[in-house]
Parts: structure tokens; sequence; C-alpha cells
């Protein structure tokens, strides 16, 4: 995939692509069938699949006294919609002055005159222009006047509820992790890098790697089932969030304990995979009440990694 961030690069004149555009955060099941479908029609059109998103999110600068948590850093972004075989994402930045674009002048200006396109796959929820007065409906009145097609891709939709990136964050927020991953199509994932920290879990006889969070959202407090991805390899992990109440302790801390390994990897890159949740943050009387209640959480994630096969490379 075509990774460009300038709308001038030579690389996009005459492609004529057929398109999709978005914030695309979190890459759930509802993107996951708009861009298939798209790398569909561009291959039955003989011309290549294009991503449009925007740098920052678009709530970010719109809604920017309430912004999201994005689920994904921009790294995971791209990663994700490489993965699936689109030919070319292209990031435009979302400024204040962008966000003044009329509809009209956004399908004039961008998708026409720069893009040149040839069709346009969207959700039947997609808003453009200033104020978000460009629908779908919109859209489609103006492909028939600027030569270019409009396909609506209906959500996708689990529970009764179509699946989108809020209601995904409200399940990670929560520490519904698992019900998450059926919305997002796989593990949600958090990318860090592993620091040093004060040997609290070596103490007691579980020593945890401390991990500086990239992505902006974490699950909330609690005990976690995890995979880590590390050096390439795909490790069971038991993973902590919280504030370590048994040492009276007060600032947000993300560790996790990998299963049957002991080797130094202080500042080496980590994802981790959150896979069940498996209880609450608690403070315990005494260091050993929570090295017995450890013991048991570890005998839970060895307990499932044997009865569930391991999955793919997140």
């Amino acid at each position: 995939m075509l990774i460009l961030d300038d709308l001038q690069d030579p690389r996009l004149k005459d492609l004529c692509p057929v398109i999709t555009i978005g914030n695309f955060d979190g890459v759930h099941l509802g993107h996951q069938k708009v861009i298939n479908q798209t790398m569909t029609l561009a291959k039955a059109k003989g011309t290549k699949s294009l991503v449009m998103t925007f740098a920052p999110h678009t709530r970010k600068l719109l809604n920017f006294e309430h912004p999201p948590l994005l689920l994904n850093t921009p790294s995971q972004k791209l990663e994700l919609i490489e993965k699936m075989g689109m030919d070319f994402l292209l990031t435009v930045g979302f400024t204040d002055d962008f966000s003044h674009t009329t509809p009209e002048e956004f399908v004039r200006s961008f998708l026409v005159d720069k893009l040149r396109i040839r069709a346009v796959c969207l959700s039947s929820k997609f808003r453009f222009g200033y104020q978000g007065r460009g629908d779908i409906h919109l859209l489609k009145r103006l492909g028939k006047v600027h030569l270019f097609e409009v396909v609506e891709v209906e959500a996708v939709y689990i529970g009764n509820r179509p699946v989108d990136s809020t209601r995904i964050r409200e399940l990670i927020r929560e520490g519904r992790v698992e019900e998450a991953s059926l919305l997002l199509g796989r593990e949600y994932m958090v990318d860090g890098r592993v620091t040093r920290g004060v040997r609290r879990g070596e103490s007691i006889g579980y020593p945890t790697a401390n991990i500086q969070p990239e992505n902006e959202l974490l699950p909330g407090f609690g005990i976690y089932i995890t995979r880590c991805l590390l050096r390439g390899n795909l490790l069971p992990s038991v993973t902590s969030l919280g504030v370590r109440p048994t040492f009276g302790e007060n600032i947000p801390t993300l560790e996790t304990h990998i299963l049957n390994f002991s080797q130094e990897i202080y500042g080496e890159p980590i994802r981790l995979c959150f896979i069940k949740r498996i209880r609450d943050e608690m403070k315990f009387p005494h260091p050993d009440s929570l090295r017995e209640q450890i013991r048991r959480d570890v005998e839970a994630a060895t307990e499932y990694f044997k009865k569930n096969k391991p999955q793919p490379s997140p």
C-alpha cells in the first residue's frame, strides 16, 4: 500500500481510483465491510482502490472540548488498512479552514478535480462538508452531475445495534474487551514500550513488564487475560491495569506478567492484545494475599490458553 499525504502527489495523477472516505478509528467490522467493497469495486472497474482519511481525527477539531479517545494509534490504523490489501492511503490534514469546505466544494475540488474518482463507497451514515451538511443522498446527486458512482454500504449489526467506533470505545472503557473484540473482528490491542518500574511484581514472585502505552484509550481498571507480541512472538500473559491499591499507590499503571518468561526486555516495543477480563482490581490486606490471588489469575490464564488455540498475529 502506498501511503500519501499530499493531494498534489504525482502518483495520484490519472489514477482515477475507487475510494472510500472516513476517520476509520478502530478499523472495525463496519469499516472492513466498506473497505472490502471499495477494493472489490476497484478491481471490477480495472483501477486502484484508495482510502482517504484525516489527521487529526475530525472530531478532535470539531468537538475539541470533548474529543474522543481514539482506539488506534496512527501507525496501527495504517497497519490494519494495509493488511486488508488497499492500494493507496491518502491522509488529508484536517484544519479549521478545511472544516469550512462546503459539501459541493469538497466534491468538486477534491474528489473530481484532484482525484478524478471513478466511484466512492461509503456507509449510509456518512456526513461531509461544513457542519456535516452533506450526506449520502447529496453525494449521489452530485455523483450524477460529475459522472462518478456512489455505492451506499449498509451498516454491520451485532446485537441489534450497528457497529461503530463510539460503541466500541464505551465497551473498552468498561473493560468489556470480549464484546469489543466481536465488533472489531480482532482483539483490542495496545502498543507501548517496556519501562523500568519499582519491581513490585518481582518482589512477590510474579515479575511484570511495566508498559508506557502509546494508545489513548485503555481498558477499564482490572485484571485481563492477554497475549503480548514481543520480538515477533505471541506470548500468553496476564495484564493488570490500575493503581496498585494494596501498596497505597494512586498512579495508573499498565503491567503484564508474561507466562513462563524471564528475559530482560527493558526499552523494547510490545503489543498487548486484550482477550478476557478476569476480575476487578482489588485491595488486599497483605502482599501474601495478593500473591495468592495472582497465582489464581495465572492459573485461569493458563487454563484459557490450554483450551483455546493461538490466534494469528494481530
